[in-house]
């Protein structure tokens, strides 16, 4: 069993979150890719307790005054705790580093960061010492080395299924993994992987709307589209990776893909009249295009208003606001049905097939059922009015 210990972020964002994760469960998603088993979590009682990935056993403690001595509650830990132990402060900002360098080298680590010094405290057989490990990301010298701590951080930026859904995370997320790899230490930023994944979804459109009776144009089209929802997992990776996230990307990867599903409805909709002569398919997909995004702007203004994020998954629908963060039921993995990594590849399989009509029927009743739940979430809201901003009881 290894046994890992994470310090709670304190600073104002504790509470931020990134792609869904604050950064307290983004470190301890860190801490089970690189081996852990069991974490403690030492944080200040009020917190919320965060997502924690499956096969890691959680433990929250609230005694410790982690402002006032930090580097006590560190020493206590490495004189009660037998075997190799990792303690995690999630407010460091080359917090993957870290992990990379403690685990490499298999010592009871501590790790502290200030606001410009980053140190690692290790403990063991010998007297207390520091070290300074800013910018370096493995102890070369060890087994492994830099192979190891490779490895740990591009484990590190994986998501559990309820986050990145089913194809996203047994198909996209082992190719995004390793374009990431490749591009991550070149002048590319995700916002310019961004935009290329926002080309590649509206060029897939313009070949499936231009596609007429070739068959083998609409595919290539919805190839394009289905391409450009897998890799628009790197720009979030290597935001996570580099700690590049921002509020502006955040919004630009949100709306980008919102844009390419708007026009991806419309263009099946237009080949789809192409092929059998009735503008009713044009309807149902600019339709289904439109209630969609008069939808995604209801989310957008909480998210601008209230959360102060860019991500959807930040969202609290008023039908769910009661529901403990770490219960998964059935209606959770139904969902996963109408997220865009299954969709994309749903519409990919089909367009092989010659079913784009039933893509489209099937795209565009989701998209109704959501401006449904939207409805549902505006008369709930109506009728409570101020739980999001929690100036109601």
């Amino acid at each position: 069993m290894m046994n890992v210990f994470v310090l709670s972020n304190r600073t104002e964002r504790k509470n931020r979150k990134l792609l869904g994760l604050t950064p307290d469960s983004r470190v301890l998603f860190q801490a089970k890719a690189a081996g852990a088993t069991k974490a403690v979590l030492l944080r200040r009682a009020e917190l919320k307790t965060p997502l924690a990935p499956d096969g890691l056993e959680l433990v929250c403690e609230d005694r410790f005054d982690l402002d006032a001595a930090p580097d006590k509650v560190a020493e206590l830990l490495a004189g009660t705790v037998e075997g190799p132990v990792c303690v995690f402060d999630s407010e460091a900002i080359f917090q993957r580093d870290f992990a990379a360098y403690a685990f490499a080298r298999g010592a009871n680590t501590m790790f502290l960061a200030g606001s410009r010094t980053v140190a690692a405290v290790r403990f063991g057989t010998g007297p207390f010492a520091v070290e300074d490990i800013a910018g370096r990301a493995v102890d070369t010298t060890a087994p492994g080395g830099v192979k190891a701590a490779k490895k740990l951080l591009l484990n590190g930026l994986r998501k559990p299924v309820l986050v990145d859904g089913i194809v996203g995370y047994y198909i996209m997320r082992p190719i995004t993994l390793r374009v990431t790899s490749v591009i991550v230490n070149t002048p590319i930023r995700p916002n310019h992987v961004t935009a290329f994944c926002m080309f590649l979804g509206f060029l897939g459109a313009a070949l499936v709307a231009l596609a007429g009776n070739r068959a083998w144009m609409m595919q290539v089209g919805m190839l394009l589209y289905f391409a450009g929802a897998t890799l628009d997992c790197v720009d979030g990776e290597m935001a996570r990776l580099k700690y590049a996230g921002s509020y502006i990307g955040a919004w630009f990867d949100t709306i980008s893909d919102d844009l390419t599903t708007a026009a991806m409805l419309v263009a099946m909709g237009f080949y789809q009249s192409q092929m059998t002569g009735s503008t009713l398919w044009v309807m149902i997909g600019a339709t289904a295009a439109l209630v969609f995004m008069v939808g995604e702007v209801w989310v957008y203004y909480w998210l601008a208003t209230v959360y102060h994020s860019g991500d959807v998954l930040d969202f609290q629908w008023a039908t769910g606001r009661k529901k403990k963060p770490s219960a998964e039921t059935f209606t959770d993995y139904l969902s996963l049905m109408a997220k865009r990594d299954f969709f994309s590849f749903a519409l990919l399989v089909m367009s092989l097939f010659g079913l784009v009509s039933w893509g489209l029927v099937w795209l565009s009743f989701m998209m109704y059922v959501f401006i449904v739940y939207v409805l549902v979430d505006i008369v709930l809201s109506l009728k409570n009015r101020g739980w999001r901003t929690g100036s109601s009881n």
